[in-house]
């Protein structure tokens, strides 16, 4: 509603490749177009059995599964891959067999309405005929690319991790998933350090299976991308793109997000979004007349004691026994708890800002800093660059001048105000800087 309400139009239901081109944009008299369509075509793999019906993709199963579509997965469930949405996708499909055996047992309502009464009407019918899911990976346990604490919430809710094994085929009976058969993983890598998987022979495993899932990596649908439109794309399957504006090899195109540097955090495609609008916004010669300014406040700021030794409060989580389906399993914190963890905030946008005219170089604060961040040094022995230097000049007339001055690393710094506590002659201040958005 926010982007709808600035003016902008949304076309629905429309796929980019199918139901129109990027030629098709132009002819309608658009000047820039930015592609920000993610990587949502799942990795294949390249071993016999891939066709039998109940080989699905990972990606797909999340999509159908979160949708509300009936997926129809039997009682035995293989999933491949060891990474996070291999997890993802196992512990969806856990929930919806327990939630399926709810249903049966007439425990659960399709709005879901009273789903919290009939789970505990219900949890005895939790464990009649319970669906089977294996995960197998590649790596070892010790190795999987999955975050540890969501493998460790999979195996509390009855996933069956088996990990250094490699597919071989997928089994079939009657044009129908049957089985998988698996290699014990001998190593990953091969002697240049390249990812290249290789395995022991004569160790071959058999795992009975109704559907087979596979997660073992995503990549971007390029198949949209015409000769005609003139964007390269790399070795990695990318949209090439120039790392500051985000152009593409085709004039007024830009991209950003996964489709044009793989998987990586939301706040980066964030980024990007904003990064490519400025782009566009010179391209069409209407560049954003907006800058930042940045504003300081003096504030009494004090760490919360022990905040550097406060551990994560970890989320709490609903009991095992009460998870189903695809409902969130982390709920919120509470306000003990809530108020903890905010507790460890570095607080980031305070600084701590040094007077020279009221430093006398007594050393306290270095002595005081508990992590080391100041350091007293010889000013004739500071090598920076021509903006330091101008600063020198200005000050002493010479970029050389005798005397001590204080070095900050403020990468280490923590913002714990022991510092200004220190200072005897107040020199050193909290301060508090926000961003506002101003005319240029």
């Amino acid at each position: 509603d926010a982007i709808l309400s600035m003016g902008v139009q949304i076309r629905y239901h429309a796929k980019l490749g199918r139901d129109f081109r990027l030629r098709d944009l132009r002819e309608e008299g658009f000047d820039a177009v930015f592609v920000s369509i993610g990587s949502h075509r799942s990795h294949g793999l390249d071993i016999p059995g891939m066709d039998l019906d109940g080989v699905i993709s990972g990606v797909d199963f999340l999509l159908n599964a979160n949708l509300g579509y009936k997926v129809d997965l039997g009682k035995k469930v293989v999933v491949i891959g060891g990474g996070n949405v291999a997890v993802d996708v196992a512990r969806t499909v856990r929930r919806i067999g327990d939630e399926k055996e709810l249903r049966k047992f007439g425990a659960v309502s399709e709005t879901r309405e009273h789903i919290e009464a009939a789970l505990d009407m219900a949890r005895s019918a939790l464990r009649m005929g319970a669906r089977e899911v294996r995960m197998v990976c590649l790596e070892s346990r010790e190795n999987m690319p999955a975050w540890e604490w969501e493998i460790e919430e999979g195996l509390l809710e009855g996933i069956d991790l088996q990990c250094s094994l490699g597919p071989k085929r997928v089994l079939g009976r009657e044009g129908r998933v049957a089985g998988l058969e698996m290699l014990r993983v001998r190593s990953l890598r091969d002697e240049q350090g390249r990812f290249n998987p290789s395995f022991h022979e004569g160790s071959e495993l058999t795992l009975d299976a109704d559907t087979i899932i596979y997660a073992i990596g995503q990549a971007p649908d390029l198949s949209w991308i015409h000769e005609e439109d003139g964007i390269d794309v790399t070795a990695r399957g990318l949209v090439r793109v120039e790392r500051e504006s985000l152009a593409t090899s085709a004039a007024g195109v830009y991209a950003g997000g996964d489709v044009a540097f793989g998987p990586r955090l939301i706040i980066e495609a964030v980024a990007d979004g904003q990064r490519a609008a400025r782009s566009i916004g010179k391209y069409l010669q209407q560049e954003l007349r907006i800058r930042a300014v940045w504003q300081s406040t003096e504030i009494r700021h004090r760490m919360a004691d022990d905040f550097d030794r406060t551990p994560r409060q970890k989320p709490p989580v609903i009991d095992v026994d009460r998870r189903t389906g695809i409902s969130e399993v982390e709920v919120c914190y509470d306000e003990g708890h809530a108020h903890t963890e905010g507790s460890r905030c570095y607080r980031c946008n305070v600084n701590t800002i040094i007077s020279s005219a009221k430093c006398i170089l007594c050393g306290g604060c270095a002595d005081v800093c508990p992590e080391s961040c100041y350091r007293l040094v010889d000013v004739a022995q500071i090598r920076a660059d021509e903006k330091i230097r101008e600063i020198l000049r200005a000050r002493f007339g010479t970029d050389r001048p005798a005397g001590s001055a204080i070095i900050k690393d403020e990468k280490r710094c923590t913002r714990c105000g022991l510092c200004e506590k220190r200072c005897p002659t107040h020199a050193i201040t909290m301060e508090l800087f926000e961003e506002r958005e101003a005319l240029a």
